[in-house]
């Protein structure tokens, strides 16, 4: 006698794989599914302009007035959209604050504290807002 699964016995447990995957979608709203991936949307931007940022700065030896400078000089692909920075004036170490501004309330603020926990939220002129603080020492 053979020991197995026969062809039937595992299209079976395919189906009901199947059955159970599509029950999971159906009951996770949309909603959710969407908040979460723009969440993850605004980390990951978060990301490229710090890279973007301390990339810059290394190469061009001095900070950057604008997203949109970054993304003329090709360090940044594009613009995203609600996003600027700021930069406090370099301490007598020569160490920049960088805050990375992310302005629009189209976002679940506190998915993207899950993600990134760096991000603080405050408010400003009542209106919310996520800000990512870093610092980078200038070195010429």
């Amino acid at each position: 006698m053979k020991k197995g699964f026969t062809l039937i016995e595992l299209f079976i447990v395919i189906i009901i794989i199947a059955i159970l995957i599509a029950v999971t979608i159906y009951l996770t709203p949309a909603s959710t599914i969407m908040a979460h991936t723009k969440a993850r949307q605004v980390a990951q931007n978060f990301r490229a302009i710090r890279a973007a940022v301390v990339s810059y700065i290394q190469i061009e030896k001095h900070k950057p007035v604008s997203i949109e400078e970054l993304v003329e000089k090709k360090y940044l692909s594009f613009s995203p959209d609600g996003f600027s920075i700021n930069f406090e004036s370099a301490d007598e170490n020569g160490k920049y604050i960088v805050q990375i501004i992310y302005s629009k309330s189209n976002v679940d603020f506190e998915e993207v504290l899950k993600i990134l926990p760096d991000v603080r939220e405050r408010t400003e002129r009542e209106e919310k807002q996520l800000v990512y603080t870093f610092s980078i020492q200038k070195f010429w």
